[in-house]
């Protein structure tokens, strides 16, 4: 085993062993398996876990709603509004802003986007309190297939899941790195 995954597995070893009910739904995005290239990371054991945690996703509407009466909003200041998940201060979830553009996709497609997909199934359905959970997230590339439920033994067909885009919550990048995109300006040559 190399020793950049080495050092990952160690570190999130420690933090299971400390909290063995830490949820990492996004793993695979922060230490994906062999043969793929492990994604930077800063050497903190804090942004390694926070990356694999699943996330809630709020937006000021959501958190303003969390606070109304039975029928009657009480006007409150924002800071008053905000009151984190219980999970967010043990450290078990982080919140993330809502992306700017709404993005949903059923099971039976690819992924229309790269990042952390939230699934949920019609609250009618039989296994809906099983499978509607907080964690049930998962890191998918664009292009890629959902997850399978059945692949984990949850008799729950993909046409039956709506995955909700939480954005690229996890993406990191080096702070004195950036992205940059190459375009090939070069002429096409004409098919023979």
């Amino acid at each position: 085993m190399d020793k950049d995954r080495e050092e990952r597995y160690g570190a999130i070893a420690h933090m299971l062993h400390l909290n063995p009910d830490l949820r990492l739904p996004n793993l695979d995005k922060v230490l994906p398996l062999p043969p793929a290239v492990l994604p930077y990371w800063d050497g903190k054991k804090k942004s390694l876990i926070d990356g694999a945690k699943p996330v809630k996703a709020v937006s000021t509407d959501d958190v303003a709603s969390r606070f109304h009466n039975l029928g009657t909003p009480v006007p409150q200041t924002p800071q008053a509004k905000y009151m984190p998940d219980w999970r967010v201060p043990q450290g078990v979830m982080r919140e993330v802003p809502m992306p700017a553009r709404e993005l949903r996709s059923t099971g039976l497609l690819p992924a229309p986007a790269t990042g952390i997909w939230h699934g949920s199934v019609d609250p009618g359905h039989p296994l809906a309190k099983v499978f509607n959970q907080w964690y049930r997230q998962s890191y998918v590339e664009e292009g890629q297939a959902f997850p399978d439920p059945r692949d984990r033994g949850l008799d729950i067909s993909p046409k039956d899941i709506q995955w909700r885009w939480l954005d690229q919550a996890n993406q990191s990048h080096p702070p004195d790195r950036k992205k940059i995109t190459l375009l090939d300006f070069s002429p096409s040559l004409p098919a023979h």
